[in-house]
């Protein structure tokens, strides 16, 4: 069955479907450019007027430079093709990230209060009071929000950001971040040289208990047997060289602690990690954002699309409502020829339906 379709002759030629073409189109756009242009200017002026609300941000950056001893080896992996069996030096730079958003020291960055100059004008604000929130978790996620994050994986270099409304504190917050990484690696990020060096410490605080201890049993059993270099007894000969041999071994391995023990204490010293800062928090003197024109000649754009969108699509509706019933007859025979057994199906239901409801008295 093909679909009847009925053309309307004239300047203004239209299809029953409501389709346009480009001219049809180019013209509705035309007719209606008022609606467009109105709706354009109408969003343009709101979104200034929000974004003008906006305070301006400003945005301080640092730098560290990579360390660690496996940064080499790791960038030999990486080009081997071998990335997947990369695992990061206890003391590499490439775990500072994680550790720079470890809520231990993030917690530490919100407990500070930060005293700054803004505009010639000192001032003194915690970021409870700058954010206006006194919920923990909240405050971590709104710490998390205003600080950024970067590293090369090129050159292993990391560079942080921290934006707030106030140049001079942006650059406080990002330096009190700076503080707690360096006292983090340096005393509590744990390393096998300073666990090493912790063992040997107690094992050769122990051997020195245990060498005195032997030492004065010696003593005390040697003033009871005063004459016991001359003495023939074999027992006091016996106990006096089990004595001396206790001595000697534990004096050896007293030795051999110490010696492993100040060697530890030197590979401390190098297994200390440090964070090398290439480029110290900048004071920021040009905002970051918000982007006004850039963001307002968006929305001005999106907003165009959108009404010219509306304007076509309005138009379409009012031609097919024009032919309504002449479109819903073509869809209603398409249906029928699409599905012949369906339809018929539901027709005779319909007629058993109308046949079997009561007809009403008057």
């Amino acid at each position: 069955m093909q679909r009847r379709v009925i053309l309307k002759s004239g300047p203004n030629q239209e299809v029953e479907n409501g389709a346009f073409n480009i001219f049809e189109a180019a013209s509705v756009i035309l007719n209606r450019r008022k609606t467009i242009f109105i709706g354009v200017i109408a969003v343009a002026v709101l979104t200034a007027g929000i974004l003008f609300l906006i305070p301006n941000k400003y945005i301080s950056t640092a730098t560290i430079l990579p360390s660690g001893n496996n940064d080499q080896m790791n960038e030999l992996k990486a080009l081997a093709g071998l990335g997947g069996l990369i695992s990061p030096d206890d003391n590499s730079s490439e775990l500072f990230p994680v550790i720079l958003q470890s809520q231990g020291v993030r917690n530490a960055v919100l407990s500070k209060t930060y005293s700054f100059v803004h505009k010639n004008k000192s001032m003194t604000l915690s970021l409870k009071e700058y954010f206006g929130i006194e919920n923990p978790d909240k405050l971590r996620k709104a710490l998390l929000h205003i600080s950024s994050i970067a590293t090369d994986k090129k050159t292993g270099v990391i560079t942080l950001g921290v934006e707030t409304e106030y140049p001079a504190l942006s650059q406080a917050i990002l330096n009190e971040y700076l503080v707690q990484l360096d006292d983090f690696v340096q005393n509590k990020q744990r390393s096998g040289a300073k666990e090493n060096a912790r063992y040997l410490a107690a094992q050769l605080s122990q051997t020195k208990l245990d060498l005195e201890a032997t030492e004065n049993q010696m003593e005390a059993y040697q003033q009871v047997n005063r004459d016991w270099s001359g003495s023939g007894d074999p027992q006091i000969l016996k106990t006096i060289a089990q004595l001396q041999r206790d001595i000697e071994i534990k004096s050896q391995t007293y030795a051999f602690l110490f010696q492993q023990y100040e060697s530890a204490k030197l590979d401390v010293q190098k297994d200390i990690p440090v964070v090398r800062i290439l480029d110290r928090p900048t004071l920021p003197t040009i905002k970051s954002g918000p982007h006004r024109l850039v963001n307002i000649i968006l929305f001005s754009l999106v907003t165009l699309m959108i009404m010219i969108f509306y304007v076509l699509f309005t138009e379409s509706v009012r031609r097919k409502n024009r032919n309504g019933w002449d479109d819903y007859s073509n869809f209603r025979n398409d249906l029928n020829d699409s599905f012949p057994r369906t339809t018929g199906f539901v027709n005779r239901l319909m007629k058993i339906e109308r046949a079997e409801k009561p007809i009403e008295s008057n």
